[in-house]
């Protein structure tokens, strides 16, 4: 359990940016569950983040292996593959994600991370909410809720 949690804990840690682009916080995520399986991409996760606080589509997509597909549903229910997941990404280009003020990353007793967010365009607010990540057997499961 302890193996499959740390990717969680480092994950917090990132998460703590004072600002980071949407697209920086979900490769963040997808490649700390990879971590799950292959401890060396904790370094990765580390040196990207920490590198490039605005990584490009590029930048990320460097970081995937081919073997490597995105496990869960799209927004129409079909399973995620790795070009989906990129296109995904493509189309949230520009938007910001912060971490909610008044808020802190946690990791509750079950090794869930808990962020609660907020998702701005220029001066505009387009979201609120509260995005749960479990890491279970080196799978990832997202649950992301907007207010």
């Amino acid at each position: 359990m302890q193996r499959q949690t740390m990717p969680a804990v480092r994950l917090a840690h990132l998460f703590q940016e004072t600002t980071m682009t949407f697209t920086a916080a979900l490769a963040a995520a997808t490649l700390a569950t990879a971590a799950c399986t292959d401890p060396s991409l904790l370094r990765l996760v580390d040196d990207y983040v920490t590198l490039h606080d605005t990584p490009s589509i590029e930048g990320i997509e460097r970081l995937f292996t081919p073997r490597f597909v995105v496990q869960g549903p799209n927004l129409s229910g079909e399973p995620t593959t790795t070009e989906g997941y990129l296109a995904f990404l493509q189309s949230l280009k520009g938007l910001r994600f912060r971490k909610a003020p008044g808020t802190e990353v946690a990791v509750d007793d079950e090794g869930h991370l808990v962020l609660h967010f907020v998702v701005t365009q220029g001066d505009k607010t387009l979201a609120r909410g509260v995005d749960t990540i479990t890491l279970e057997d080196g799978k990832i499961s997202r649950v992301v809720g907007v207010y």
